[in-house]
């Protein structure tokens, strides 16, 4: 007798019986070998497709063109050097400040 053949007749016979416990017991199994096997292609399915999407960005054309527009440095030195400068005068700025607050008077006097 074929083996899957007894076992779908196994899992028949266990479904017009399910009030019985033992019958019960291998839809369970049934149950719980489905969706071990349902999440494992689901798992598989998306490892695939990430791995495809990687393949595709890697081996375009474009991928060579955004190395080397990434080997270029953005930042202009001067330009870096004047933000650099514009923070350290305003931590002067700001000791300062702390050091001699301003007088202001109160509006509620």
């Amino acid at each position: 007798m074929n083996p899957l053949n007894h076992s779908w007749k196994k899992l028949r016979h266990a479904y017009q019986n399910r009030h019985e416990p033992e019958c019960v017991h291998v839809l369970a199994n049934a149950y719980w070998h489905i969706l071990l096997f349902a999440t494992a292609l689901v798992v598989t399915v998306f490892v695939w497709y990430g791995f495809w999407q990687l393949i595709a960005i890697t081996g375009s054309p474009e991928a060579a063109q955004l190395e080397q527009a990434a080997a270029r440095s953005p930042l202009d030195r001067a330009a870096l050097q004047g933000t650099v400068s514009g923070f350290s005068e305003r931590s002067k700025r700001y000791e300062f400040l702390t050091d001699n607050p301003p007088v202001v008077a109160d509006p509620f006097r």
